[in-house]
């Protein structure tokens, strides 16, 4: 007893699909690629450094006569 050739197929089937074997795949072309889940963000671009730095290694703006962190007078 042959079932298969009997069976009722839903409509739904894709064009070209066979029906014989209803679970074979069938090719639609090439498929596009899906979207990024995390979008990588531009990173800031740090300001232009100006000013002196001071020997104890922190940055001080132009102005300034004396270190902000050790008081050391400018060189």
């Amino acid at each position: 007893m042959d079932n298969k050739k009997n069976m009722q197929y839903p409509d739904s089937l894709a064009d070209g699909a066979d029906k014989e074997d209803p679970n074979k795949m069938v090719y639609f072309g090439p498929q596009a690629e899906p979207a990024p889940l995390f979008m990588q963000l531009p990173q800031p671009v740090p300001p232009p450094q100006t000013g002196w730095k001071c020997p104890c290694g922190s940055a001080n703006k132009e102005n300034y006569k004396f270190c902000a962190e050790c008081g050391l007078k400018r060189p």
